[in-house]
């Protein structure tokens, strides 16, 4: 058999179940509420955490005072941007574009927040309801900055750069695609279609949430339970611990099978 009929041959296969009922291992599981999803996960001790997020596109936060939060019954802890950048790396583009310079980004804003919902500020108390509470009782002081609110204009002259430290401009980077003499087939070309096309931003929406529950053992050993794959690289790189140690065991991912990675304990 040759390579050709071999890939069709695997072509064939694929296509075959496209039209057709598959049986389903997983619905037993679930239709039983025995999945092991983040929330399922139930830990001794285990504190809740709720974060304050920015309700401008872009504004410079001035201040951020949390004396009244820190004094509310149940709350452990209040970290903000100083802390973060203090006690942790900034995180990496997962996929980065080839050719754009690096742009640190933290957990939370430091000097300026750059789009509406950005975290600002992070509370760990007893309970979710005590999170949320001190939250309220935290006091950021704003001051709002010039936006706009799509690519076009973003990129037009004298449009606010939200990165000046990093951009003259918010245009990341130039990548131009293609082979060949492109001017001259445009030339010989019958007819020349010409447009501007718009594409969607695809994104993680509520059915595809992204949650970590992170467990520190003896020995300075961190256990993290995640429902993303792709986290594998942030734990340690970020909090600046060694890799060996941070251990991982992931759970269901969106309905999907436990799956264990190397030198993981899927136990756990």
């Amino acid at each position: 058999m040759t390579d050709v009929e071999t890939r069709a041959s695997a072509v064939e296969r694929t296509y075959a179940v496209l039209g057709t009922g598959m049986p389903r291992k997983e619905d037993d599981r679930l239709l039983r509420g025995a999945g092991q999803f983040a929330d399922d996960v139930d830990r001794p001790h285990a504190v809740e955490m709720a974060v304050g997020r920015s309700p401008y596109p872009h504004a410079r936060i001035v201040s951020v005072d949390a004396s009244s939060a820190l004094e509310l019954d149940g709350v452990l802890q209040v970290i903000t941007a100083a802390e973060v950048a203090a006690r942790s790396g900034p995180i990496r583009i997962l996929r980065p574009v080839p050719g754009a310079p690096a742009i640190p980004h933290y957990a939370l804003a430091q000097e300026t927040a750059t789009y509406e919902g950005q975290p600002v500020v992070s509370v760990a108390a007893a309970s979710r309801h005590v999170a949320e509470d001190a939250l309220e009782l935290i006091e950021i002081e704003y001051e709002p900055l010039p936006h706009v609110c799509d690519v076009i204009s973003a990129l037009a002259p004298g449009a606010p750069v939200l990165q000046p430290g990093s951009l003259e401009s918010n245009l990341l980077v130039s990548n131009r695609e293609g082979a060949g003499d492109v001017a001259a087939r445009l030339q010989e070309a019958d007819v020349v279609v010409q447009g501007r096309f718009l594409i969607n931003r695809v994104t993680g929406l509520p059915m595809e949430t992204r949650a970590v529950l992170a467990e520190r053992q003896g020995g300075g050993v961190g256990r993290r339970r995640r429902l993303r794959p792709e986290a594998r690289h942030l734990p340690g790189g970020r909090a600046r611990l060694p890799a060996r140690h941070v251990a991982e065991a992931a759970r269901q991912v969106r309905g999907g099978p436990q799956r264990a990675f190397p030198g993981d304990d899927a136990r756990a």
